[in-house]
């Protein structure tokens, strides 16, 4: 009688270990990782990094160009009304820190729109020095007058004015200490803004 010979008979191996396995390189990845590709730079993966104006509103450099531009036309319309006859009685020393008003708030949009923050600080000590300025001045000036002189109502409505120029300057600082941070620490230059860029209408 013949026998039948096994072809597997003495074979160690199971059919599992017989079959070929792929080289590490050849097994396909699937990783979570995105690709980088031009539709998927790894800027927009990384998120916005910058400071939001009082929490919800625009990056910091737009802050800084829109309340400098605000405070621009204030000073402007204020030089003007000084200059005209028969209207406000501007002294020599104001209408001086008048003009410097000026001259500093155009150097801070322009720092601002070039990312250049030596621009921007040397604005920012002027206004800290102005702010000294008005509160000094506005306390004299409310000390000296005799009140009972003018018209009802006229120095609570000088002391609110006062107050309330400084607390607009106090935003005017906030704006642009957090500009001058973030270009330091390079959060906001002319290359990643794109990426910074926030508004909350129009962005």
């Amino acid at each position: 009688m013949s026998t039948t010979t096994n072809p597997f008979e003495g074979d160690e191996h199971t059919p599992e270990e017989s079959i070929p396995k792929m080289a590490s390189d050849d097994q396909p990845e699937w990783s979570d990782d995105k690709p980088e590709t031009p539709l998927l730079p790894v800027e927009e993966e990384e998120g916005k990094k910058g400071h939001k104006f009082f929490g919800f509103c625009c990056d910091s450099r737009r802050a800084v160009i829109i309340v400098n531009m605000m405070s621009l036309v204030l000073f402007i319309c204020g030089l003007i009304a000084a200059v005209v006859p028969g209207s406000v009685t501007v002294d020599t020393q104001n209408m001086v820190a008048m003009i410097f008003n000026i001259l500093f708030t155009v150097a801070i949009i322009i720092g601002a729109m070039k990312f250049n923050e030596s621009a921007i600080i040397m604005g920012l000590l002027w206004e800290i020095f102005i702010i000294f300025f008005w509160i000094i001045g506005a306390a004299s000036t409310i000390n000296r007058l005799d009140w009972g002189k003018e018209p009802a109502g006229a120095k609570g409505g000088t002391i609110a004015f006062v107050v309330i120029s400084i607390i607009w300057q106090f935003v005017n600082i906030y704006a642009e200490v957090m500009l001058v941070w973030e270009i330091k620490y390079g959060i906001i230059t002319p290359e990643t803004y794109k990426q910074q860029e926030q508004s909350c209408c129009c962005v």
